[in-house]
């Protein structure tokens, strides 16, 4: 059957136009979305290993601002009408999750059932969840080593019986697993609960984060703004070509420009060390994302080029295009990746100077009034020395009266 969209990833920015969400977090629970629909049907082959178009894609941004969970659940209403869609809980151990592939178990024919006898049909067999999560942590707990373990292992859905025992239960045994998540934090979680050993442990570079901390727009009532005919056509129409992405087989085809354009950045960018590579991924907690972008470019461009044909090939445009909006997203990744492994005196610092930045000249003894909530006195000398000797701070007497002052006002107008 026909699709009815041009392109589904227009379409779907067309259906969550009028929102609050950044325009990032539609965009990438359209991703998601598509990612969901397609399991582990389509892949790259690289003979020694495939890629599959699934992504662990987390939303970031503090609490009640940017409309993080209504924003996936959106999408996730649209797969959740496709039926070969298995949806995973959003809260569970290792051991829940991987029963729950076990679960999600189906053969799936790679055949045309019209054109081809049904006794010599291929199938293949998967394991395949979607996982909406609308809070991380009720999700993933960051001292169950053997969950993220878990969740290191099956981002690249290898061809594999994957097998793990559990005490005190049967073995369990999942054919060819994939996970595809979305789901949505908030900057102190991930402060609290990531830190340099995590980010270098393997787990974070294989997430998409997805950083928000403003609303698009404010709309006291959505609906006064949607016209609820044209919005239910529309999601009609997504719903229907979701259902015939859903139902793609094979392998994608890359034509020769998109490969050349992708060698070309792939031999800079591991040229000398990364010599040549982006100023802002020389930073060292980009060092695992950056291992792993190759595989995160690929899989946005086999998104991209589902979104608008069944052709299953890769154009020069969808890699142009997936590599752009990658490079636009790793500006708001420092945002976020600047929350993680962050010492605790330099969280204090963080506390004091936003105090001082508002306040500009405070006295001593307010000062430490409006943060001994948040720190200790030893600490709060600490932070203050820190503060001194970088400069944003300084200290002064005024007729016996000690104010600290915030004197890096260089730093406000980005000079």
């Amino acid at each position: 059957m026909a699709r009815r969209l041009e392109n589904w990833l227009t379409a779907y920015s067309l259906y969550t136009e009028i929102s609050e969400a950044p325009l990032t977090f539609d965009f990438w629970t359209g991703i998601g979305t598509i990612a969901g629909a397609l399991q582990r049907q389509v892949f790259i082959d690289e003979i020694k290993f495939k890629i599959y178009p699934n992504f662990y894609i987390i939303f970031v941004a503090p609490p009640g601002i940017a409309t993080k969970s209504t924003t996936t659940g959106v999408g996730m209403k649209l797969l959740k009408k496709i039926d070969s869609v298995r949806m995973g809980p959003a809260s569970m151990t290792w051991q829940g999750l991987t029963r729950g592939l076990q679960e999600a178990h189906q053969l799936i024919p790679m055949s045309d059932p019209k054109t081809t006898d049904p006794l010599a049909m291929e199938y293949i067999s998967q394991s395949v969840v979607t996982c909406e999560v609308s809070e991380l942590g009720t999700f993933l707990d960051m001292r169950d080593g053997a969950l993220l373990s878990v969740l290191i292992d099956l981002w690249d859905g290898k061809d594999v019986s994957w097998e793990r025992w559990l005490s005190t239960q049967d073995n369990t045994n999942i054919e060819n697993p994939l996970i595809n998540i979305i789901g949505a934090t908030t900057p102190n979680w991930l402060e609290e609960n990531f830190n340099n050993n995590t980010i270098e442990g393997g787990l974070t570079s294989r997430i998409i984060f997805v950083y928000g901390d403003a609303k698009r727009r404010i709309i006291p009532f959505i609906s006064d703004l949607v016209d609820p005919g044209a919005n239910t056509d529309l999601e009609n129409a997504l719903v229907h070509d979701l259902k015939e992405i859903s139902k793609l087989k094979g392998k994608f085809n890359i034509t020769r420009e998109a490969r050349n354009f992708v060698g070309d950045w792939y031999y800079k960018h591991w040229s000398d060390d990364g010599a040549e590579r982006e100023v802002h991924l020389k930073d060292p907690k980009f060092a695992g994302y950056c291992a792993r972008k190759f595989a995160h470019l690929m899989k946005l461009s086999s998104i991209l080029s589902v979104a608008e044909s069944d052709s299953l090939v890769i154009e020069l445009k969808h890699v142009q295009t997936a590599f752009a909006i990658l490079v636009g997203l790793e500006g708001n990744m420092l945002s976020v990746f600047s929350t993680m492994g962050k010492v605790i005196s330099s969280k204090h610092m963080d506390v004091i100077s936003a105090v001082l930045r508002t306040r500009r000249k405070v006295e001593k003894f307010s000062l430490w009034r409006t943060c001994m909530n948040s720190m200790n006195l030893k600490e709060f000398a600490e932070a203050i020395d820190g503060l001194v000797e970088a400069g944003y701070v300084i200290i002064r007497n005024e007729g016996g009266t000690y104010y600290y002052c915030y004197h890096f006002i260089e730093a406000d107008h980005g000079t």
